[in-house]
C-alpha cells in the first residue's frame, strides 16, 4: 500500500514538475503586431495603386482608341478664294433638290395631300419639281465683263434664260458678294435682283438665298456645254 501511494506521488510529482517546467508561449509583443499590420497596410495600398494605374492607363488607351476611330467633322478645305472658285473654267453650278428648303416645304405639301399613298406622293412630288424653272447658274467673262447667268439645258445645249452683267463686291473665306452692273440679257429677261450675297462653304458647292425659295444649293459640274 505504501509503495502503491509513494508511485503514485512521484508520477503527480512528474506531471506538475514536467509541466511546470515548460515556459509558456509568449505572445507577440504590441511592438510586433502594429509592425505586421503596417506592412500589411502597405501592401494592400501599394497594389491598390497599381490596380488604379492600369485603370488609368486602360482608359487613357481607350480613350485614344475612340479619338483616333472617331469620324473627322472638318469638311475639306478651301485652297481657293470665293470668286475664283465660282468663275472657275468650264465650271457650272447646278440645281440640288435635295439640298434646298424647297424639297421639305414640297414634301410637306404632299404628305398633306397623298396621306398614306405612296404613288399619288410621288405625283405631287414631281408636280412641285416642274415649279423650278431652271437647271443651275454660272459665272462667265465676255470682253471682259462678268455675266451671272442663269441657266436651263435642253439637251446638250444651255440657254441662257438669264444673262446679267455684275461686279464682285465685298468678300471673304467663304463668301462673295455679286453686284448688277447692267440689265438682263438673257431670253427670260426680267429685273434685276439686288446685291446678292453667295455662301461658298467649299470647293463644289455654293448655296444662295432666294426670297421666294429660301435657300438654294448648286452643285459644281464641269464640262458641261456652254449657252
Amino acid at each position: 500500500m505504501r509503495l502503491k501511494s509513494s508511485l503514485f506521488f512521484w508520477m503527480s510529482f512528474c506531471v506538475v514538475a514536467c509541466g511546470g517546467s515548460q515556459k509558456p508561449a509568449e505572445e507577440p509583443s504590441s511592438d510586433a503586431a502594429s509592425s505586421a499590420a503596417k506592412d500589411h497596410a502597405d501592401a494592400e495600398s501599394s497594389a491598390a495603386e497599381k490596380a488604379d494605374k492600369k485603370d488609368v492607363a486602360k482608359a487613357d488607351e481607350k480613350k485614344a482608341d475612340s479619338k483616333s476611330e472617331a469620324p473627322s467633322t472638318e469638311g475639306p478645305k478651301v485652297t481657293r478664294t470665293p470668286k475664283d472658285i465660282i468663275t472657275a473654267p468650264d465650271t457650272y453650278f447646278m440645281f440640288s433638290w435635295a439640298g434646298s428648303d424647297i424639297k421639305e416645304e414640297a414634301e410637306k405639301v404632299c404628305d398633306g395631300e397623298a396621306k398614306d399613298d405612296p404613288k399619288k406622293r410621288a405625283k405631287c412630288l414631281d408636280k412641285e419639281k416642274k415649279k423650278i424653272d431652271f437647271d443651275g447658274m454660272g459665272f462667265k467673262q465676255e470682253k471682259g465683263q462678268w455675266y451671272w447667268l442663269v441657266i436651263r439645258r435642253k439637251g446638250k445645249t444651255l440657254v441662257n434664260l438669264h444673262k446679267l452683267p455684275i461686279e464682285f463686291g465685298k468678300e471673304d473665306d467663304h463668301s462673295i458678294v455679286l453686284k448688277p452692273a447692267g440689265k438682263d440679257e438673257g431670253t427670260a429677261r426680267g429685273g434685276a435682283p439686288g446685291e446678292t450675297k453667295v455662301e461658298v462653304p467649299n470647293e463644289y458647292q455654293i448655296t444662295i438665298k432666294d426670297p421666294k425659295l429660301g435657300k438654294t444649293v448648286y452643285e459644281a459640274k464641269i464640262g458641261l456645254t456652254g449657252g
